[in-house]
């Protein structure tokens, strides 16, 4: 939550504004082959971001994933 303080000569900035900002993970069992997974509003803050690398080769440099949506069950 972020509470914007009175400006003075600022007639729009009356000390009385707020701004919330949150975000929501879900999941939901459809069937027990398929799981509905959700996220509203998500921060990316938390994602873990890939190294960097200069690539001055003919061949892509691959990097394995490390976001746990995309390889959660995986074996």
């Amino acid at each position: 939550m972020v509470i914007y303080e009175k400006e003075e000569g600022n007639p729009f900035a009356t000390g009385n504004d707020y701004q919330f900002n949150g975000g929501v993970d879900g999941k939901i069992g459809i069937t027990n082959d398929l799981i509905l997974d959700f996220t509203i509003n998500p921060d990316f803050g938390q994602v873990e971001a890939d190294p960097s690398e200069v690539n001055l080769l003919a061949f892509e440099t691959f990097f394995d994933e490390k976001q746990s949506f995309f390889i959660e069950g995986k074996t």
